[in-house]
C-alpha cells in the first residue's frame, strides 16, 4: 500500500482514549479480627464482566494492606493462597485485562470478598461487585450477613434476570456448563446499564462506573446504612438505562456498544468453556422475576417517558406468563421504541432537578403504592357482522391508559367507545399505568350471524297441489234457449309498480393520516440545537416521544436542544382514518481524544532519530480506512478531532525524515454518541 525503504520506523501503540472510564478501588469494614482457626485460605474464581482474561488480580486485608496479587488466565479464572493469619475480610479487586465481549479492558474495578477460611470460591463481577458496594455502606461493613442481605436486596430488585434457583450467591457459586449463560448475560446487562449510565452522565455530572456501583449498592440497603446518600440523579439515569437494558435481554438481543452481543457472549463462553460447544444466551428462561421487574421499572419512567408504546408493554408483559414475556417483548421493542428509550437516559441525566426530585419521589411511593384497578367491558359481546359494539371502562390508581389490540392510542381513564363495524371476533385491550404498577386487561367480542343491514332472502312459496277433478253426472238435457248476449268486463287498469328504492350510498372511508417530520440539521455540533419542522395531513392530533415529548399540533416547528449524543425524535398523529408515525434523527459531532506515545527507534533495533510526524488512519470498519490525517508535529503524543456519531476504528503509522513510513499500530475503536 505504501512505497517503505528497508529502514522503518517502530510506531507504539495507542495508549488510550480521553474519554474511557475510570478505575480505582475502594476500601472495606470489618471487624479485622484474624481467622480463629488459623486455617489458610486458598482463593479460586471467575473473574468477568464478559469473561475477562489477564486482568491485574490484588487481594488487600481489611486494613487495605496488599497481600497477594496474580493476573486471570486464558480461562478468565485465578488461584491465590493468603496465609492464615490475614485480617478478613479480604477484598479482591480486578483491573484491566481483556474483556472477551468488548474486547478493551475493565471499564470499572470488580470486587469480591473472602469472609472466611479454607478453600473458597470467590468469583469477582459487576453482580458481586454489587454486593460487596452494598455491604460497605451496613452497619458492620462486609460480614457474611451483611453479603446475605445484600443479595437479597439484588434478588429482588437487580438481578437483571438470574434465577436465584439456578445461582442464589454469584459470588460463591462457582461457574458452570449449568449456570455459565446465565451468569455471563446478567453480568453484561449490569456492565453494559452502568456503561450507558456514565455515557449518558458525562454531559451533565461525569461519573464513572466505580461511584455508579458505589451509589447503586447504598441505594439497596436499609436506611440504617452508613454514607452519603445516593445522588438521585446517577440513580434516575441508572434506572432508564436499566429499563432499555432489560427489555433487550428479555427480548433475547442485549447491545453492548451499540450492537448485539449475543454472538459475542457465546464467543467467550466457548472460549473460556472449550468443552462447551453450543452455548445460547439469547435462550436463557425468562424468569418471574424478571418480569415483574421490568414492569415495575415502566411504572415508574412511564411519566417521564410519555411512551404509549411502553404501557402497552407493561400491560402485555402484566398478563404474559414469564415463558411468554421473551416473545412479547421481542415483538414490541421496534427501534422506535428503543430509540426513545436510548433518548430517555439522556434526557434524564439532563432532565432539571424537578424531574429527578419526581423521579426519587416515585421510587419511594412505589415500595407502598397498590396497582391500579381496571374495569373493561363490552355490549353485547356477541354481534352480527357489520354491527357495532361499546366498551366501557373505568379505573382508579392510573396515570395514562392506552388502548390495543381491536382499538389503538391513549385514552381517558374512565369512558365508553363505539367499536368500529365488525366482521370478524376482535379483542380489545387497556393498560393502565400507576406509580404502582401497571394492570392490563381484554375483552373479546365474537362476530356471528348474518350481515346487519342485508335481510335474509325469503325462501320461495310450495306451489298447491291441484285436486282431481271429482266425475259429475250427466244432466238431463233441457231444450237449448237462445243465448242472451253477455256484455264484455271493462278490464281493471293495472297498477304501477312500486319503485325499487335506491340502496344507501356507502360512505367513502376516511382517508389515512400522513406525517412529514424534518430537520433543519441533521448533524449538529455537541451542545448545539437543530429546528425540527412538521406537517400531518388527514390527522386531527399528535404526540411526540422520543427525545422531545407530549401533544403537538398537527402543524408547526420547534427547536431542540442542546443536544450532546445522537436523538431520534419520533412523531405520532392520529385522525379518524387511523394514525401514521415520522421518526428522524439529529446526530452529534463528537470529539474523539487520541494518545500515544512516540517512537524511539526502528525495526532494526537503531535509533530513531529524525522522527518527522505521524499518520492517523480512521474509517467505520476494521482495517478499512477511508480516512487518514497528517500530524507533521514530532513532538505530537496526542491529537483530538470532531467526528459524526458512529462506531470508528482507528490505526497510527509514524514518519521518518525520508518520508518512510512505518507499519500500522494497533487498531482501537472508539464510539462516538
Amino acid at each position: 500500500m505504501f512505497a517503505r525503504s528497508a529502514r522503518r520506523t517502530t510506531l507504539i501503540v495507542l495508549s488510550s482514549f480521553l474519554f474511557a472510564a475510570c478505575s480505582g478501588s475502594a476500601g472495606t469494614s470489618g471487624s479485622g479480627d484474624p481467622p480463629p482457626d488459623g486455617e489458610p485460605i486458598r482463593l479460586s474464581g471467575s473473574i468477568g464482566d464478559g469473561p475477562v482474561t489477564g486482568a491485574e488480580v490484588r487481594v488487600t486485608d481489611a486494613d487495605g494492606a496488599l497481600l497477594e496479587q496474580t493476573v486471570s488466565d486464558e480461562l478468565a479464572g485465578y488461584r491465590l493462597s493468603l496465609a492464615s493469619d490475614v485480617s478478613l475480610p479480604a477484598l479482591i479487586e480486578a483491573t484491566g485485562g481483556t474483556d472477551l465481549v468488548t474486547g478493551r479492558p475493565l471499564d470499572f474495578t470488580l470486587l469480591g470478598a473472602a469472609t472466611a477460611t479454607g478453600n473458597l470460591t470467590v468469583n469477582v463481577s459487576p453482580l458481586t461487585t454489587l454486593a460487596v458496594r452494598a455491604a460497605q455502606c451496613m452497619e458492620g461493613g462486609v460480614t457474611d450477613a451483611n453479603l446475605s442481605t445484600a443479595w437479597d436486596r439484588i434478588h429482588e430488585t437487580l438481578a437483571l434476570g438470574i434465577d436465584p434457583a439456578l445461582v442464589a450467591d454469584p459470588m460463591r457459586e462457582p461457574v458452570t456448563t449449568a449456570n455459565v449463560e446465565a451468569v455471563v448475560l446478567a453480568n453484561e446487562a449490569l456492565g453494559e446499564a452502568v456503561r450507558r449510565t456514565v455515557q449518558a452522565l458525562s454531559a451533565a455530572a461525569p461519573a464513572g462506573g466505580d461511584e455508579v456501583l458505589t451509589q447503586l449498592g447504598c441505594a439497596l440497603v436499609p436506611k440504617a446504612a452508613v454514607g452519603d446518600p445516593a445522588d438521585p440523579r446517577l440513580l434516575a439515569t441508572f434506572r432508564a438505562a436499566e429499563l432499555a437494558v432489560r427489555l433487550e435481554t428479555l427480548a433475547g438481543r442485549l447491545e453492548v456498544d451499540g450492537t448485539s452481543a449475543v454472538s459475542r457472549m457465546n464467543d467467550a463462553i466457548r472460549a473460556v468453556m472449550p468443552g462447551f460447544a453450543a452455548p445460547a444466551v439469547d435462550q436463557v428462561a425468562v424468569t418471574e422475576a424478571a418480569r415483574t421487574q421490568a414492569v415495575a421499572l415502566i411504572s415508574l419512567l412511564h411519566e417521564v417517558a410519555g411512551s404509549a408504546e411502553l404501557v402497552r408493554l407493561a400491560g402485555t408483559l402484566d398478563t404474559a406468563a414469564a415463558t411468554e414475556a421473551a416473545d412479547a417483548v421481542d415483538a414490541a421493542l421496534t427501534a422506535a421504541l428503543h430509540g426513545d428509550l436510548q433518548a430517555l437516559t439522556t434526557n434524564l441525566a439532563l432532565a432539571d432537578d424537578a424531574t429527578v426530585a419526581e423521579i426519587e419521589q416515585r421510587a419511594v411511593q412505589q415500595q407502598t403504592a397498590a396497582r391500579p384497578v381496571l374495569s373493561l367491558a363490552a355490549t353485547p359481546v356477541q354481534v352480527a357482522a357489520g354491527a357495532s359494539a361499546t366498551l366501557s371502562w373505568a379505573s382508579s390508581g392510573a396515570e395514562r391508559c392506552v388502548a390495543g389490540g381491536g382499538w389503538d392510542g391513549q385514552v381517558a381513564s374512565e369512558g365508553v367507545f363505539e367499536t368500529p363495524a365488525l366482521q370478524s371476533d376482535t379483542t380489545f385491550e387497556l393498560a393502565c399505568a400507576g406509580v404502582g404498577g401497571t394492570t392490563a386487561s381484554r375483552v373479546t367480542v365474537t362476530v356471528d350471524g348474518e350481515p346487519v343491514g342485508e335481510p335474509a332472502p325469503l325462501p320461495e312459496p310450495t306451489p298447491e297441489p291441484t285436486p282431481e277433478p271429482t266425475p259429475t253426472p250427466e244432466p238431463t238435457p233441457e231444450p237449448t234457449p237462445e243465448p242472451t248476449p253477455v256484455p264484455e268486463p271493462t278490464p281493471e287498469p293495472t297498477p304501477e309498480p312500486e319503485p325499487t328504492p335506491e340502496p344507501e350510498p356507502t360512505p367513502e372511508p376516511a382517508p389515512q393520516p400522513s406525517v412529514n417530520l424534518t430537520a433543519a440539521d441533521d448533524l449538529v455540533p455537541s451542545g448545539g440545537t437543530t429546528a425540527l419542522t412538521w406537517s400531518a395531513a388527514d390527522a386531527d392530533t399528535c404526540s411526540a416521544s422520543g427525545g422531545w415529548s407530549g401533544a403537538r399540533n398537527t402543524g408547526g416547528s420547534e427547536t431542540v436542544g442542546p443536544l450532546y449524543q445522537r436523538t431520534t425524535y419520533s412523531l405520532s398523529c392520529s385522525g379518524a382514518g387511523g394514525n401514521a408515525v415520522a421518526m428522524i434523527s439529529v446526530s452529534v459531532n463528537g470529539e474523539v481524544a487520541l494518545q500515544w506515545q512516540a517512537p524511539t527507534q526502528n525495526v532494526d533495533g537503531t535509533p530513531l532519530t529524525d522522527l518527522a510526524g505521524y499518520k492517523i488512519y480512521y474509517g467505520l470498519a476494521s482495517r478499512d480506512y477511508a480516512e487518514q490525517l497528517d500530524v507533521s508535529s514530532a513532538g505530537a503524543t496526542s491529537y483530538a478531532l470532531t467526528l459524526p456519531s458512529g462506531a470508528y476504528y482507528f490505526a497510527m503509522t509514524a514518519l521518518d525524515a525520508d518520508g518512510n513510513e512505518s507499519a500500522y499500530s494497533n487498531e482501537v475503536v472508539k464510539t462516538v454518541n
